[in-house]
């Protein structure tokens, strides 16, 4: 029920987003950079992509990161649980060799 949720509300914003841009495709917009020293005036599609892809970005990073520490506590996990099955493995020839012997 949740997923379908997070879909519908991704799917209004989506939809928000564009009917935005096309109402405003070629408004003009100022940008004031540092301190209102330099103003840049360019059309809100441009501000609209700017902002797009460094969220895009952001986003790819962040979920880089997190895939790497992932990646690093499955390696981890991959060797102990094959130094435990050695050590199993070891006990249970042990057990039989035991065994034999009396």
């Amino acid at each position: 029920m949740k997923k379908i949720v997070k879909v519908i509300l991704f799917f209004l914003l989506l939809v928000g987003i564009v009917l935005f841009v096309m109402q405003n495709l070629n408004e003009p917009v100022d940008i004031t950079l540092f301190s209102g020293q330099n103003v840049v005036t360019t059309e809100m599609i441009v501000v609209v992509m700017i902002a797009f892809i460094t969220g895009m970005l952001v986003g790819m990073l962040f979920t880089g990161i997190q895939w790497y520490k992932t990646k690093k506590k499955l390696r981890m996990l991959a060797d102990e649980y094959e130094k435990m099955q050695q050590e199993v493995d070891l006990l249970r020839n042990q057990e039989i060799m035991d065994f034999e012997e009396e």
